[in-house]
């Protein structure tokens, strides 16, 4: 089996999840629990590759 990739011309953006508002933004922590962090796709962040989990 073969992987690889298809390009960032058909590359995709997640949109929605939670509020970056609702978070530290130096540690990703939640502001209203402690010790709870969120990373990834669950955050509503459009980057220029698409999100915070691509390298």
């Amino acid at each position: 089996m073969t992987f690889g990739t298809l390009g960032f011309g058909n590359a995709e953006v997640t949109l929605g999840g939670l509020d970056t508002r609702a978070l530290s933004s130096k540690a990703m922590a939640a502001n209203a629990v402690p010790g709870l962090y969120f990373i990834g796709e669950v955050v509503d962040v459009n980057g220029w590759l698409g999100g915070c989990n691509f390298g």
